[in-house]
C-alpha cells in the first residue's frame, strides 16, 4: 500500500491543496465552520504536545473534544495522549509511566464514541515503554485499526527509531496500521523505517521556510505545494532507499 502523508494545516486555503489534511483540535476548538469540506479524508489531532508543554494538562474535557468530532466529522480523531518528551514531563511534573497511564485512561474514555474513527496513540520513550503501553492497550481493548505513535517527532537517529518501530510491530497484532505523528521526512529514506510505517503527518513545511502564521496565504500555499513535491519524490523513491549500516 502507498504511504499516506497528512499535511498539518490550519486554514481552508491549505486544506484545499492537499489530499490528506491533519488539523489540530487547537485550530478547530473555537471555529464555527469546517476547514475541510466535500467529504475529503482528514485527521484531527488533539494538540497534545502544545497543550501539555504550555499548560501541563489538557484544558478541556472529553465532552468538548468529542463535540468537535461530532460537529466537524473528521475521518479519524486521535486519542488525547500524554507525550513523553523531556520538556513535557518537566511541565506536567509526572514521569513516563504516569504519562502512559494517562494516555490509556483517555483512550478508555474516548474510544467508544466511534471505534471506527478513533485512533489510539501509544506513548513512551524507550522501546520497552511502548511495549508496556501496548500491554495496557490489550488489557483494555484499545487496539484500533490504526495505531498512532507519539513522542516520535524530533527524533533524528534512525537506529533509535528503528528499535522503537521494530518493537511496536512485534507487539501489535497483524493488520494494525502504523501512523507516526510528526515523523521526520528525512527518516523516510531508510527502507527499514519506511517499510514499517503506513502513514505519517508533518507540519514541517511551515518551519522549514521560516513562514509565520501571519504570512501571505498565497505564498504559504506555494510553500506547501513545493514541500509536498519534495515529500512525493521521497515516497516514490522508496524502492531505491538506503539501508542502515
Amino acid at each position: 500500500m502507498t504511504m499516506e502523508i497528512y499535511y498539518g494545516v490550519d486554514r481552508k486555503a491549505f486544506a484545499d491543496v492537499v489530499q490528506h489534511p491533519m488539523i489540530s483540535f487547537r485550530t478547530m476548538r473555537k471555529r464555527k465552520t469546517p476547514i475541510v469540506e466535500n467529504g475529503k479524508e482528514w485527521f484531527m489531532d488533539s494538540g497534545a504536545f502544545t497543550y501539555l508543554k504550555n499548560e501541563g494538562k489538557f484544558p478541556f474535557t472529553y465532552g468538548e473534544y468529542l463535540r468537535a468530532v461530532n460537529k466537524f466529522n473528521p475521518t479519524y480523531y486521535a486519542n488525547m495522549d500524554w507525550c513523553c518528551e523531556e520538556t513535557v514531563l518537566k511541565s506536567t511534573g509526572l514521569n513516563v509511566l504516569q504519562h502512559i497511564g494517562n494516555t490509556v485512561e483517555n483512550g478508555r474514555q474516548l474510544i467508544d464514541f466511534d471505534r471506527k474513527r478513533f485512533v489510539m496513540v501509544l506513548q513512551g520513550w524507550t522501546p520497552r515503554d511502548y511495549a508496556t503501553c501496548i500491554d495496557y492497550c490489550k488489557d483494555y481493548d484499545l487496539i484500533t485499526h490504526t495505531i498512532g505513535i507519539g513522542t516520535i517527532c524530533g527524533r533524528t537517529n534512525p537506529k533509535e527509531v528503528y528499535e522503537i518501530l521494530k518493537t511496536i510491530k512485534y507487539e501489535l497484532p497483524d493488520g494494525c496500521r502504523i501512523h507516526c505523528f510528526g515523523f521526520s521526512i528525512n527518516l523516510l529514506k531508510y527502507k527499514e523505517l519506511f517499510d514499517r510505517i503506513d502513514s505519517i503527518d508533518t507540519f514541517a513545511w511551515c518551519r522549514e521556510y521560516g513562514l509565520t502564521k501571519n504570512g501571505v496565504v498565497t505564498e504559504r500555499v506555494d510553500t506547501l505545494l513545493n514541500y509536498k513535491k519534495k515529500v512525493d519524490r521521497i515516497v516514490k523513491m522508496n524502492n531505491f532507499q538506503s539501508v542502515m549500516n
